[in-house]
C-alpha cells in the first residue's frame, strides 16, 4: 500500500510543479518557461498512467475500503483532463495567446481540481492501512499541507513579481496569510512527528537564505527586488527538498509493522486493561474482538502541555485516557476550553 502512497505523493508533486510552470509560462515569453511546462505535462501524464495501472501491474490486493478509494482516482484524473483542455493547446511560444486559462485562475484551478482531491485519497489510503502508525500519518499530512502552501507561494510569487502585484495591499496581504499558514503547518508537524520523523527532517531540511530574505522584506512591507523566473527557480529548489523529505517520511511507514503488531498483553498491565474495558465503548464485546482492537493499540505517556490532535484534522485514532486529564481548547469564543 505504501508504494501507492509514494506514487500519489509523486503525482501531487508533479501537479504542483505543473501549476508553477504554467504560471511562469503565462507571465513570460521565453523558451525556458515553455520547456519547463512541457516537461511538467509529460511527467504528470506518466505518473497518472503508473498510478492507474498500479493495481494490475503489481498484483496488489486491496481490501474493500482501499479499493473504494483507489477506484476514485480514475474519475479524478478524467475530470481534471476534461477541464484542462489548455494542456493540449500549448506546444510552442505562440500558443500562449490561445491558452484558455488566465494566470490568476491557475492556482485555484490546480489546487481545487486535482491537488486537494489527490491529497484526500492519500489520506484515505494511508489511514485504511492498519500497519501504519496513525500518529505518524498525522505528522506526514501536516508536512504535505505545509509543502502545498509553499507550492502556492511559488505560483503567487510569480504573478506578484511579473505583474508588480505586490504594490496591491490585498495581494500582499494574501501572500502574508499564506506564509503564516505555512508556519502553522510547520509547528503542527514538529509537535506531531515521531522522533525518527524529526530525525529525517533535521537531516534533510535546509533553510534558503534568499527566500528567508524575501519573507523578511514582505513582513516589513518592502517589495523584494527579484524577477519571476528567479523566484520560480528559488522556490523550486525548496520544493524539491520538501519532496525528498516527504518521500522519506512515507518510506519510514514500512518500518513500523513489527511495532504495530505487538499484542496488547505486552502493552498493558492487568489493571490498565481492566480500566479500559470498563469504558462503555468496550463493554459487551467478544474476547476475540477485544484482542483485535488492542492488537492495533499502544500505550503512550504524554508530558503536560503536549498536543494530541488538532481540531479539523481527519479522525485517525481513538484515545482512551487511562490516567490523568485532557484539556480541550476550541477556537470558538463561546467554548474556549474544556477539561
Amino acid at each position: 500500500m505504501n508504494k501507492l502512497l509514494l506514487l500519489l505523493c509523486q503525482c501531487i508533486h508533479a501537479f504542483q510543479k505543473e501549476r508553477g510552470s504554467l504560471c511562469l509560462f503565462l507571465s513570460t515569453k521565453d523558451d525556458y518557461s515553455l520547456n519547463k511546462l512541457l516537461h511538467a505535462f509529460k511527467n504528470s501524464d506518466e505518473i497518472i498512467d503508473e498510478i492507474l495501472s498500479f493495481k494490475d501491474s503489481t498484483n496488489t490486493q486491496f481490501n474493500s475500503e482501499a479499493d473504494k478509494s483507489y477506484s476514485k482516482l480514475s474519475n479524478i484524473f478524467n475530470g481534471f483532463m476534461i477541464k484542462a483542455e489548455f494542456r493540449e493547446q500549448i506546444k510552442t511560444l505562440k500558443d500562449k495567446n490561445d491558452c484558455e486559462i488566465e494566470i490568476l485562475d491557475v492556482t485555484p484551478f490546480y489546487t481545487h481540481s486535482i491537488v486537494i482531491h489527490l491529497t484526500y485519497i492519500f489520506t484515505e489510503l494511508a489511514l485504511v492501512d492498519q500497519n501504519n502508525d496513525p500518529s505518524e500519518i498525522s505528522a506526514i499530512l501536516n508536512f504535505i499541507h505545509w509543502k502545498e502552501r509553499i507550492g502556492r507561494e511559488r505560483a503567487l510569487g510569480i504573478i506578484g513579481f511579473a505583474y508588480n502585484e505586490f504594490n496591491s495591499e490585498q495581494f500582499s496581504q494574501d501572500f502574508k496569510i499564506l506564509l503564516n499558514e505555512q508556519k502553522i503547518n510547520e509547528r503542527s508537524f514538529s509537535v506531531l512527528a515521531s522522533n525518527r520523523q524529526k530525525k529525517v527532517f533535521i537531516n534533510q531540511y535546509k533553510a534558503n537564505n534568499e527566500i528567508e530574505t524575501v519573507h523578511q522584506q514582505m513582513e516589513a512591507n518592502d517589495i523584494p527586488n527579484i524577477n519571476a523566473q528567479n523566484w520560480f527557480k528559488l522556490v523550486t529548489v525548496k520544493m524539491e527538498m520538501m519532496h525528498a523529505i516527504e518521500m522519506q517520511l512515507i518510506q519510514l511507514l514500512d518500518q513500523t509493522n513489527s511495532l504495530v503488531a505487538a499484542t496488547y498483553q505486552s502493552l498493558l498491565e492487568d489493571d490498565e486493561r481492566s480500566r479500559i474495558l470498563d469504558f462503555p465503548f468496550f463493554r459487551n464485546l467478544s474476547e476475540e474482538t477485544i484482542h483485535e482492537l488492542f492488537k492495533l493499540s499502544n500505550m503512550k505517556d504524554y508530558k503536560k502541555g503536549s498536543l494530541l490532535f488538532l481540531e479539523g484534522e481527519p479522525a485517525s485514532r481513538t484515545y482512551v485516557i487511562v490516567s490523568g486529564c485532557l484539556l480541550y481548547t476550541s477556537p470558538s469564543p463561546r467554548d474556549r476550553q474544556k477539561s
